[in-house]
């Protein structure tokens, strides 16, 4: 199993509000190396509850068919959870609330199943969070803030052992996010980061993970012990 774990690899188009796959740092390139001729994309939803599920399936659906070919595709979310691991050549996590999709996955045995994947997997935001060990998803929405019983510390899928904060712009450390009276950076990242290493990445930078080793592509930041360090710039690739 190849892993593309990523903060965002769509891009939206201002003039006819089109959405493509990302071309930074050679993401696409990447993709076409190893790319299936009969690529079956299975795509897994972060809400399964959602009604906006299937438009989000043809979003990716068409993101990816412009630039890769695909033969076909499947969304799965509460409506539909079968499956066949050995049906599919390429899954993607997409992007959410991190603990709903967590639990998602859980229900979907979906660790256990990537035990006998031999194809592609990728992760976009919330779906690279939860290729984690153990998965970092800090309070992010009011109703997290007030569940008394909130845990940021949840078990993912074990491709990867470091926690990743996708969406980053540098800059944000200084910018005063607040969500239910709590400051994101200052009372939340920061006291965490004398706990844990936490790798920020911006949109457009990836990280691709083979079991074996990780390489970092594009523009990323370490917050270690309160302290913000750039560890990888645009274009460049780090092993991590």
């Amino acid at each position: 199993m190849i892993c593309f774990l990523t903060s965002s690899f769509l891009k939206r188009n201002d003039i006819n509000d089109d959405i493509s796959l990302d071309t930074d740092n050679g993401f696409v390139n990447k993709l076409k190396e190893i790319w299936p001729k009969d690529a079956k994309l299975l795509i897994i939803a972060s809400d399964p509850d959602s009604i906006d599920n299937p438009k989000y399936g043809e979003i990716y659906a068409k993101g990816f068919s412009d630039s890769l070919k695909i033969t076909s595709y499947k969304f799965i979310d509460h409506k539909n959870m079968k499956f066949n691991i050995s049906e599919t050549n390429v899954i993607i996590l997409c992007g959410g609330h991190v603990p709903t999709q967590n639990n998602f996955l859980k229900e979907l045995n979906l660790k256990e199943k990537l035990k006998e994947f031999k194809g592609i997997l990728i992760g976009l935001s919330a779906g690279s969070m939860n290729c984690e060990e153990q998965v970092y998803a800090p309070e992010e929405i009011e109703s997290d803030f007030a569940d008394s019983t909130y845990n940021r510390y949840l078990e993912g899928l074990g491709i990867i052992n470091k926690m990743i904060i996708p969406h980053y712009v540098q800059g944000d450390e200084n910018k005063d996010f607040v969500v239910c009276g709590k400051s994101i950076y200052k009372d939340i990242y920061i006291p965490d980061s004398y706990k844990n290493d936490l790798l920020f990445i911006e949109d457009g930078t990836y990280i691709i993970s083979d079991g074996n080793s990780n390489e970092l592509y594009g523009n990323a930041y370490l917050l270690r012990n309160g302290i913000f360090h750039k560890v990888c710039n645009k274009n460049e690739i780090l092993k991590i």
